[in-house]
């Protein structure tokens, strides 16, 4: 009975709220069925050719940037276990890499020049005397 008292536009608000809430969730039960992928759970052979393709290209050839990535996200000791388990299940057959994988480099720190001996040590001006002129 209280609904009947509402205005229209109050009514036709909640019924618009509710849909927006159930619509997303709706669509991706339609689209991805009724697990999300993330609970999939991938074989062992099925997540070696996904690190394959990831790393390396049809040729063989490591490709740096993914390999970079890889180790900053999962370190080296990982990455070699990955390419030794791809060498074994013969993924990697032709390939030449690294049985132990290094870090990836960090960029150079430019050189600063020392100052000359007999150059007196810089002082910071203070704010009063720089306004001052003093």
């Amino acid at each position: 009975m209280a609904e009947s008292k509402q205005h229209p536009w109050v009514r036709a608000s909640e019924k618009v709220a509710t849909w927006l809430d159930s619509k997303p969730e709706a669509l991706a039960s339609t689209i991805l069925g009724n697990e999300p992928p993330w609970t999939k759970r991938m074989t062992a052979d099925e997540a070696l050719r996904y690190w394959r393709g990831r790393l390396f290209n049809e040729e063989g050839v490591p490709n740096p940037a993914a390999t970079s990535r890889f180790m900053q996200d999962n370190g080296a000791a990982m990455y070699s276990t990955l390419v030794t388990r791809l060498k074994k299940n013969g993924m990697l057959n032709g390939v030449e890499t690294a049985d132990t994988a290094q870090p990836p480099m960090e960029p150079a720190l430019p050189e600063v020049p020392e100052p000359p001996a007999d150059a007196a040590p810089p002082v910071p001006a203070m704010m009063g005397e720089m306004a001052s002129g003093y």
